[in-house]
């Protein structure tokens, strides 16, 4: 009995660490920020920085705070979703870049779609 009370614990710590290890969206906003922030560093020219985004094959968003046809200080991303409960979580990221087009600010959010 104890054998298998064991198997079955090891069994359920298998499949949260796995989860978490196979699901890198559902880490924290921190922890995206800082794995993201390892390939751009602040003061990386934007043009590196959108080539990250290329190779990582997000869509860049277009920022609807800024009229079509004005420069954006910001590049947005929704790096994908995943299954809540009785909804979605989405995960975005905005790099903000300065006058000279050097990143100076990356943040991560996470937006949830609830019923």
């Amino acid at each position: 009995m104890k054998t298998f009370l064991r198997l079955i614990l090891a069994f359920l710590m298998l499949l949260i660490v796995g989860c978490s290890v196979a699901r890198p969206l559902r880490r924290s906003e921190a922890s995206i920020q800082a794995s993201v922030l390892k390939h751009t560093p602040i003061g990386t020219p934007r043009a590196d920085v959108r080539s990250f985004i290329a190779r990582q094959r997000w869509e860049l968003q277009r920022d609807g705070r800024v009229p079509v046809g004005t420069p954006s200080p910001r590049d947005e991303v929704c790096f994908g979703g995943y299954t809540i409960f009785f909804g979605t979580c989405y995960v975005y990221g905005v790099w903000t870049f300065d006058a000279t087009n050097r990143l100076v600010d990356f943040n991560v959010s996470k937006s949830r779609d609830v019923l």
